[in-house]
């Protein structure tokens, strides 16, 4: 299993995360894994306790790309899917 994911799993740390956030999770599981792996992880973020859902109030559009999250969700893409 993914040691991110994992940890997460296990609440080590709390997810700040915003709509627009969310649907490029979906977007990038969906094309990598399956929509049903997307639509599966969405539903561990929206109903996990160690989530907080945020909304900017304002963009700066200072950061371009963020591999780091891209690179998550491929790994995470390859993680066979909790069933809770």
């Amino acid at each position: 299993m993914c040691i991110l994911y994992e940890k997460f799993i296990n609440e080590e740390y709390t997810l700040c995360l915003s709509n627009e956030i969310m649907h490029e999770y979906e977007e990038i599981l969906g094309s990598h894994a399956s929509p049903l792996v997307a639509n599966l992880f969405l539903k561990v973020l929206e109903f996990s306790e160690n989530v907080i859902h945020k909304d900017p109030f304002f963009k700066l559009n200072l950061i371009k790309k963020i591999p780091t999250i891209t690179s998550l969700l491929i790994a995470l893409s390859h993680v066979r899917p909790i069933i809770l």
